[in-house]
């Protein structure tokens, strides 16, 4: 019979997929809580920057820094000319503010210390 469908039609039946299943919908829960980042995370952040590292050191050999720091002054320039000098200083303060933050809750307060030896009295 099948062959006799296959031959009055000229073409191959078509093959049917179930996508049903036997056991019922489960309903939908809440999102999971937003958890720390992980271990994990923080490796992969770090390594991102150190394949970012590799490959300005394979690209521009004995030139990083100052492709590095013309981007920065680029992306610097694009901010001044969107949003004007005072918003993009403003912008540059606070997120030194956050970094030096940041650090010092790392443990590793470097721009604390820098500004502090600024502001430190030496005129003994």
């Amino acid at each position: 019979m099948f062959e006799k469908d296959k031959k009055a039609s000229g073409k191959a039946p078509k093959a049917t997929v179930e996508t049903g299943s036997a056991q019922p919908e489960e309903e939908p829960t809440a999102a999971p809580e937003p958890e720390e980042p992980s271990e994990q995370g923080r490796r992969s952040l770090s390594g991102s920057a150190n394949a970012t590292r590799a490959w300005l050191r394979r690209t521009f050999p004995g030139h990083e820094n100052a492709v590095l720091w013309g981007i920065v002054g680029f992306v610097a320039a694009i901010l001044i000319f969107v949003v004007g000098f005072w918003q993009t200083l403003f912008v540059a303060i606070l997120v030194t503010v956050g970094v030096s933050f940041g650090q010092y809750l790392d443990g590793d307060p470097k721009i604390w210390r820098a500004v502090s030896k600024l502001f430190n009295d030496n005129r003994s």
